[in-house]
């Protein structure tokens, strides 16, 4: 099951990192985000922590727009409720 999760989390993580409209420098926290939730020897719980505290410092960016930060804090819910 948290695999098909962790998937999932991925799969909209990276509909975010090919959105244009977003900043380069926020594209890129997403793909590191991403690319460490993959990581083997981690804890699950762990990656999410970490991926909710950079998602939190994402959706309080100035330069992500409005549209950007609902898809953030949608992506916010989801981790939480996990």
């Amino acid at each position: 099951m948290k695999a098909e999760f962790i998937e999932n989390v991925v799969s909209q993580l990276s509909q975010l990192e090919l959105d244009d409209t977003i900043p380069r420098n926020i594209r890129k926290r997403i793909n590191i985000e991403s690319v460490a939730l993959k990581e083997e020897g981690i804890e699950v719980d762990v990656k999410f922590n970490r991926l909710l505290s950079v998602l939190d410092d994402l959706s309080t960016d100035p330069n992500v727009s409005s549209d950007v930060r609902a898809q953030i804090w949608h992506l916010v819910s989801i981790l939480e409720s996990m």
